[in-house]
C-alpha cells in the first residue's frame, strides 16, 4: 500500500500546481506532508486509509535523479524519440485549434531544427493538426518513455548495487546510500542514533545493510 510516482522535472512546475489544487481541496483523513530542499520539492507525501489499511503515495521529482532533459534520456537510453511540440503556440484563446501545423517560430529553435520541424510538418500534409490531439499525445508519449527510463535506471543500480531508486530522493543521496551499502569501511559505519561505531551483541562490527536500515 505504499507507492511512489515521478514527474519530471516536477519540482519547477507541476508539483507546485499539484500541491496547491491538493491543499485547497482537503478531505477528510487524508495527510499531506511536503519535504523541501533548496527551495524545490523532494517528495510530497499522502496518506490515507483504504479499506481500514494505512496507505503512502509518495511524489517525486525524476529530474533530481536524472539530471538530464528526457528528450536527451530517451536517446541515452536507446528508447524512440520524444517528438516535437509547439510550445510557444497554445493560449486560452485556441485550445479547440484544429488546422494547419503551426509555423516554425513556435517552436523551440535550439531544440527544433527547421529541418526537423519541416519533416513534422510533411507527416501532416493529408491530415488537419488538433492541439488537444496532439497535447494529449505529447504528454501521453512523455509518460511512457519517463516509465521505461525509470525502469531501465532502477533496473540497473538495482542489480549492480542492490540499491532501490525510490529510498533515495537525490542523486546526492543515491549515491551516499550506494557508498554505505557496498564501499564504506567497517570502521566508518556510523550508528545515525549515537554517532558511534555499531556493533552486535558479541561486539563486532554490524554489516553495513544492518546500518542501512537503521538509518
Amino acid at each position: 500500500h505504499h507507492h511512489t510516482f515521478y514527474i519530471h522535472n516536477g519540482s519547477s512546475f507541476d508539483l507546485v500546481f499539484l500541491l496547491q489544487t491538493l491543499s485547497k481541496r482537503m478531505l477528510k483523513g487524508v495527510t499531506i506532508d511536503p519535504t523541501f530542499k533548496d527551495g524545490k520539492f523532494l517528495n510530497i507525501k499522502i496518506g490515507f486509509k483504504s479499506h481500514k489499511k494505512q496507505c503512502t503515495i509518495h511524489i517525486k521529482d525524476s529530474l533530481l535523479l536524472l539530471l538530464s532533459s528526457l528528450s536527451k534520456l530517451a536517446k541515452q537510453f536507446g528508447l524512440e524519440d520524444k517528438g516535437l511540440f509547439p510550445y510557444k503556440f497554445p493560449s486560452k484563446s485556441n485550445l479547440d485549434f484544429i488546422g494547419a501545423v503551426p509555423s516554425y517560430e513556435y517552436f523551440d529553435d535550439t531544440k527544433v531544427s527547421l529541418e526537423q520541424y519541416e519533416a513534422y510538418k510533411e507527416s501532416f500534409d493529408n491530415k488537419l493538426w488538433s492541439l488537444k490531439n496532439e497535447v494529449l499525445d505529447y504528454c501521453e508519449l512523455d509518460c511512457i518513455l519517463l516509465y521505461k527510463i525509470l525502469g531501465e535506471f532502477s533496473d540497473l543500480i538495482y542489480k549492480n548495487f542492490n540499491v532501490n531508486i525510490d529510498n533515495a530522493p537525490s542523486l546526492p543521496a543515491l549515491a551516499m546510500k550506494i557508498y554505505r551499502t557496498n564501499f564504506m569501511p567497517t570502521e566508518d559505519m556510523i550508528d545515525p542514533v549515537t554517532r558511534e561505531v555499531a556493533k552486535d551483541k558479541n561486539g563486532n562490527a554490524m554489516s553495513i545493510g544492518i546500518i542501512n536500515n537503521i538509518g
